[in-house]
């Protein structure tokens, strides 16, 4: 017990670190919108595509649906947190850009109430804004004669946390039913700086210099639930159906905008987190063999989020996400053995389109990804490590492509606390 008292007090620290110094990301996609969201699960499942809506376990914790929280074992306590560390490649056809990140991920905590009620704590980040990116046009006039070159600077941090309270209930012996209460938070800044520069690279103070320096501060509160239902077909054979759903929720904000001299400020803009339905699909064999498989559809079309351009607009996303986990033999004395072995790949097409040549394209992300879990010997805790390759963005449509690598670490801490060892 004594070591989780210590993991207490990890948790304390590594939540007063800014909330995960909210730059979870470096990409340039993130400019649009409330930045990158996360859609897909985190831990255990990372490398599984980051599917598991159907997926129940009572050593490990699953964030994506809050009724998987029913599986859990009724005399233990788990203690799970993570960090990731993205790398970029950004590219157009006018050249490219590397940059890479590391930072904590989540940090969540879980716990019986009793026989048919577990509950979780959690801060985990909802969407990241990290980017920058230097241009330079050229304008000419007709006759192709030199007019002015244009140089703009645009960059963007921030994002949005969610700190979660999460109840499940086992309502009868294969069915558990699950909710969320979460506070949304976080603050958005974006800035943009564009400068008139003559033929050889000096300023022309002919033209004025334009900035614009945005923040946005929101905070709300949301729910959200799920529902799993477990049918075991043969001693060997076990389904899982799982289900989660996020009502349309306005976001309460405040916006300021520094343009120049002028200040601009406003409340409560027309920003909203829109609805989300997800539904997954799990199949076990035995204790070796577990196959996942996710599709989720956030309605973005026709929401308001942050300001309006002709540049993008929203529409509605759709997820598909399939994981694999095989483990040869818990109970192995060979090490080997005993590893769990993942892989997986998610496919999204994301909620923004992007306007290019008059037609806007719809912003695709495809990822695989694989990894590892490493069980702690005579313990049920493991050590998690996921790697992830993927591409968003089509440089023939867009004229725009990125590609990223992530590698997650992650560890699921499982003791039991709420037993009495007898003596003889």
């Amino acid at each position: 017990m004594n070591k989780f008292k210590y993991c207490g007090l990890v948790l304390l620290l590594f939540v007063g670190v800014e909330v995960f110094a909210q730059n979870n990301t470096s990409s340039y996609f993130s400019r649009y919108g409330l930045g990158d969201i996360e859609i897909t699960g985190k831990g255990r499942v990372a490398a599984m595509g980051g599917a598991g809506i159907a997926l129940g376990s009572k050593y490990s914790l699953n964030l994506l649906n809050p009724a998987s929280y029913g599986s859990l074992d009724s005399m233990s306590f788990i203690f799970e947190g993570g960090l990731k560390a993205l790398a970029t490649r950004f590219e157009t056809s006018n050249g490219k850009n590397e940059v890479s990140t590391i930072n904590f991920d989540y940090l969540t905590i879980a716990f019986p109430v009793t026989r048919w009620w577990r509950s979780s704590l959690g801060l985990t980040p909802y969407s990241s804004i990290g980017y920058k990116l230097d241009s330079e046009i050229t304008k000419e006039d007709k006759d192709g004669n030199f007019l002015f070159k244009l140089k703009s600077k645009l960059d963007g941090k921030g994002g949005l946390s969610k700190a979660y309270y999460s109840n499940s209930f086992v309502l009868f012996k294969d069915l558990y039913l699950g909710a969320n209460v979460s506070y949304l938070f976080g603050t958005i800044e974006r800035s943009k700086k564009e400068t008139f520069l003559k033929q050889d690279g000096s300023i022309d103070k002919s033209f004025i210099p334009t900035s614009k320096n945005e923040k946005y501060k929101i905070h709300d509160i949301l729910f959200d639930f799920g529902f799993q239902y477990n049918k075991r077909i043969s001693e060997d054979y076990k389904f899982s159906l799982g289900g989660i759903y996020t009502p349309k929720t306005h976001l309460n904000n405040s916006y300021t905008n520094i343009a120049g001299v002028v200040n601009e400020s406003k409340d409560n803009l027309n920003i909203y987190i829109p609805e989300k339905i997800g539904t997954g699909l799990s199949f076990e064999y035995k204790d070796n063999l577990i196959i996942n498989f996710d599709y989720i559809i956030e309605k973005w079309k026709g929401i308001d989020l942050l300001e309006t351009t002709s540049s993008y607009k929203y529409q509605d996303s759709k997820t598909i996400a399939m994981g694999i986990e095989y483990i040869p033999n818990r109970r192995s004395r060979n090490y080997l053995g005993a590893i769990a072995y993942r892989a997986g790949f998610h496919y999204t097409d994301s909620y923004m389109m992007i306007k290019h040549d008059n037609n806007y394209n719809s912003l695709k992300d495809m990822g695989i990804s694989f990894g590892f879990g490493f069980p702690l010997k005579q313990s049920s805790t493991f050590i998690n490590v996921a790697f992830e390759l993927g591409q968003r963005g089509n440089i023939s449509d867009t004229q725009m492509k990125e590609t990223y690598g992530k590698v997650s670490l992650s560890f699921s801490l499982f003791s039991r606390w709420f037993y009495k060892q007898k003596y003889k």
